[in-house]
């Protein structure tokens, strides 16, 4: 999950636009499905190393404007679940 979140997240940023709209669909559908806890389907864990989800957090910034506000609160918030 972390290196399709990482991946996804440098290439929202691509200058190639059917690159970056594909992998902003993709990091948007990532941070939704984490954004949608319930007692049946609990919240997905980014099971990932302090130093690597300390990569993640800058990339995440960066790709904000390009993902959107909504995207980016719901990777925010579930960048900072431990």
């Amino acid at each position: 999950m972390a290196s399709r979140l990482r991946a996804g997240l440098m290439l929202a940023l691509d200058p190639d636009p059917r690159l970056s709209d594909r992998d902003r669909a993709d990091v948007t559908r990532l941070a939704r499905h984490a954004g949608r806890t319930s007692r049946r389907m609990p919240r997905p864990e980014l099971a990932v190393p302090v130093a690597q989800r300390a990569e993640l957090v800058p990339l995440a910034r960066r790709a904000g404007a390009a993902l959107g506000e909504e995207t980016s609160g719901l990777l925010e918030a579930w960048l900072r679940t431990p």
